[in-house]
């Protein structure tokens, strides 16, 4: 009787370890704060995008690529660093709802393209309300993940942005 008492206790022991969630530990003070002012002047390179408009009013597209250089993206309280933003992206425009999405496959070098620094991962891209007498668009929403390389190993960097047009992207840098 008291081996089936102890086996029952320890069955519900190992159910409620496994059914218990696990929390990530604190950050001890390396998540950081993080701004990032990208620089739309600096397009270097510009390759069209692959798409055909649809009868809809849909212009889905691939394969095209910016290159933008002298960007900035301050961590914490260190110095302003030159980003030179590599972005090969695919998305669509929407005639009828003003909606223009992109998806970025994205590198970030630190100073120049070509560096062994900086950080890539993704961007998405959502801007809002075209207006073709100023050709500007009203409003966006971004947000993107990059992970470091580099002298940036194993940091992640987290920003984003909603609102009307802005160069700013706010967020964090998880240092690891």
């Amino acid at each position: 009787m008291k081996r089936k008492v102890l086996l029952i206790a320890v069955a519900l022991m190992a159910v409620a370890m496994l059914a218990t969630p696990v929390m990530a530990g604190p950050t001890k003070g390396l998540k950081v704060d993080a701004t990032s002012i990208f620089n739309p002047l600096a397009l270097e390179v510009r390759s069209e995008p692959e798409g055909k408009m649809t009868e809809g009013g849909i212009f889905p597209f691939k394969g095209f690529v910016e290159v933008y250089s002298n960007n900035l993206l301050s961590i914490g309280n260190g110095p302003p660093l030159t980003v030179c933003a590599y972005q090969a992206g695919s998305g669509c425009w929407n005639t009828k709802t003003e909606v223009f999405m992109v998806h970025y496959d994205t590198v970030w070098y630190i100073s120049t393209e070509g560096s062994p620094n900086g950080f890539s991962g993704n961007q998405e891209l959502k801007l809002f309300g075209w207006n073709p007498t100023t050709m500007l668009w009203d409003s966006m929403t971004v947000h993107c993940v990059l992970h470091g390389f580099g002298a940036y190993a194993g940091q992640t960097l987290m920003l984003s942005y909603e609102g009307p047009i802005s160069v700013f992207m706010y967020g964090y840098c998880l240092k690891g």
